[in-house]
């Protein structure tokens, strides 16, 4: 009995431990997130993404065919989510939205994503059976190539939930509030600016550098 209890509290201290995943700040300028004048349209990319091992919607067809279709929707509560919480856990800061027409866009190249066990959350609980996901965010000023903040995320996890919309809904909150944070605890001293252009799926972006040397 003690063993198993000891075993139990391993478990859980180990849940707690890497409940956040890990959030590096890569590079950019960290006064953008503080300011309460910007605003930033969000945009979660799935293009890329590994669901569970396989590209998504290889995965999603062998679900069943409800699962492809609930997809889009299940993607729009759970990023609206995300915003409410971001908007919420950075009041006094720079705002995100899901309108267009903004000069900022905080892109979410979205890799990997687990969504979790519904058994784990109901045997065990205390966050056990999480989703759980891995990518890179981006914020990008007028669509220039080059990056004003690089945000890596390796194994972010929400909580325990009976349904993977619940279980996915919950981890983008915690995206939101995690990042926050991350940011928040980040120094500018410790992060270099943002030189290298990037491109990502389904975003046009201008390599400023390339055309201006033109």
């Amino acid at each position: 009995m003690k063993s198993r209890l000891l075993g139990v509290f391993a478990m859980l201290s180990f849940s707690i431990a890497v409940f956040a995943g890990n959030i590096t700040v890569v590079s950019g300028d960290l006064s953008i997130f503080k300011n309460p004048a910007i605003r930033a349209k969000v945009i979660f990319d799935y293009t890329d993404l590994m669901l569970e091992g396989k590209p998504y919607m290889e995965q999603l067809k062998s679900k069943g065919d409800d699962f492809v279709r609930d997809w889009p929707s299940e993607s729009m509560a759970s990023e609206a989510y995300f915003i409410t919480c971001w908007n919420k856990d950075n009041e006094g800061g720079m705002e995100v939205s899901a309108a267009g027409g903004e000069e900022y866009i905080m892109y979410f190249h979205v890799k990997k994503m687990h969504m979790g066990s519904g058994a784990a959350s109901m045997l065990v609980g205390f966050g056990a059976g999480g989703a759980s996901m891995s990518g890179t965010m981006y914020i990008f000023k007028d669509l220039n190539s080059v990056p004003v903040l690089t945000v890596e995320i390796e194994n972010q996890t929400g909580r325990s939930g009976m349904t993977e919309l619940v279980r996915r809904t919950d981890l983008y909150g915690e995206l939101a509030e995690d990042v926050v944070k991350r940011l928040k605890k980040t120094k500018q001293s410790k992060v270099g600016p943002s030189t290298t252009p990037v491109q990502v799926p389904n975003l046009q972006l201008v390599n400023l550098t390339n055309s201006g040397s033109m």
